[in-house]
C-alpha cells in the first residue's frame, strides 16, 4: 500500500509521463515543472512576437510571475499558412489551447518563465474550457478561399518591378468563373494611383511576410492559387533560414508596419543618427 502511494506521489512531483500521456499542470505552475515533459491547457490572455514567431501568453503580460508562454516556430506558421490559417492571430486569440512539450525556462526582458515550443503540429490544439476539442465542419479546406482575402491588410507584389505595397486593404473581390480565382481587384492603399488593380499586374499578395501563392492565367484573366510556386517558396525559405543557421545567423522578423513604426519610435535616436 504505501509503495503504491509512494509512486503515485513521486508521478506527480516529478512529471513523469504515465499510460503514454503527458502529466497536466496548470500554467501558473510552469516553473516548477522546468526540464518536464508535460501537457498545459490555458487561456490565451495575450500575443506578441519573439523574433518573429507567434507567442501565446496565459496572462496579459510576460512581466506577471505566473505567465506561461508557448512559443510557435516559423516552419509550424508556414505550416498552418499552407492549411489555410493565414491570419494566426486571430486563428488564437481568446481561445483555450493545449500544448504539450518540454517546459523550458527563458528570460523575456531579464525574467524567468516557463515556456513550450511548439515545433510539431501535434503540440498544439484549441480546446474548450474542459480540454474538449471543436467540432471540426463536414467538410474542411486545404487552403483557405480567395474571397476571404476581402478586407483584410496585405502586402502587395506587382509583376511591374516586383514592386511591394504595404498596407493594402482589399475591399472587393470580384470572382472569376473558375472555383478560387480573382477576375478583378479593388484595394485602398494610399501610394496607389487607382484603386481598381489589373490582376494581369500582380505577383503575389503576401499575409505577415508569407505569400498566398498566386499566379496569373492568360486564358482565363484571372489570378489563381499556384501551389508549386508557394511551395517552393516555402523551400527556399527554409533552406536560406538552415544556411543562415549554420553561420550563426538568421533571417530579420517579419514586422508589420504597427510594429515597424513601433520599432522606430522605441529607437528614434539610433534612426536619426544613422
Amino acid at each position: 500500500m504505501k509503495s503504491n502511494i509512494l509512486i503515485t506521489v513521486m508521478a506527480h512531483v516529478c512529471g513523469i509521463v504515465l499510460g503514454g500521456q503527458s502529466a497536466e499542470i496548470k500554467p501558473e505552475e510552469g516553473m516548477d515543472h522546468i526540464g518536464e515533459t508535460v501537457l498545459v491547457r490555458m487561456a490565451v490572455k495575450h500575443m506578441g512576437r519573439a523574433q518573429g514567431e507567434l507567442v501565446l501568453n496565459s496572462i496579459g503580460t510576460y512581466k506577471e510571475p505566473k505567465c506561461f508562454i508557448v512559443q510557435i516556430s516559423k516552419d509550424i506558421q508556414a505550416e498552418l499558412a499552407s492549411q489555410g490559417v493565414d491570419d494566426l492571430v486571430s486563428h488564437y486569440a481568446g481561445k483555450t489551447i493545449e500544448a504539450t512539450g518540454v517546459v523550458e525556462k527563458v528570460l523575456p526582458g531579464g525574467l524567468a518563465r516557463p515556456r513550450i515550443y511548439v515545433t510539431k503540429l501535434d503540440q498544439i490544439r484549441i480546446v474548450d474550457a474542459t480540454g474538449t476539442p471543436p467540432t471540426p465542419p463536414p467538410v474542411v479546406a486545404a487552403r483557405r478561399s480567395l474571397t476571404d482575402l476581402t478586407e483584410k491588410e496585405v502586402e502587395l507584389v506587382l509583376q511591374n518591378g516586383k514592386k511591394k505595397y504595404g498596407r493594402v486593404r482589399i475591399t472587393k473581390l470580384e470572382p472569376g468563373d473558375a472555383r478560387n480565382s480573382i477576375a478583378a481587384l479593388t484595394v485602398d492603399c494610399k501610394l496607389l494611383r487607382s484603386r481598381n488593380v489589373p490582376v494581369s499586374t500582380v505577383d503575389d499578395i503576401l499575409i505577415e511576410g508569407v505569400p498566398v501563392g498566386l499566379s496569373y492565367d492568360k486564358k482565363s484573366r484571372t489570378l489563381k492559387f499556384d501551389h508549386e510556386k508557394r511551395d517552393a517558396w516555402l523551400k527556399e525559405r527554409k533552406a536560406v533560414e538552415q544556411r543562415l543557421a549554420a553561420n550563426g545567423g538568421r533571417l530579420w522578423p517579419w514586422l508589420s508596419d504597427e510594429e515597424q513604426d513601433e520599432w522606430i519610435k522605441q529607437h528614434h535616436e539610433f534612426v536619426q543618427s544613422a
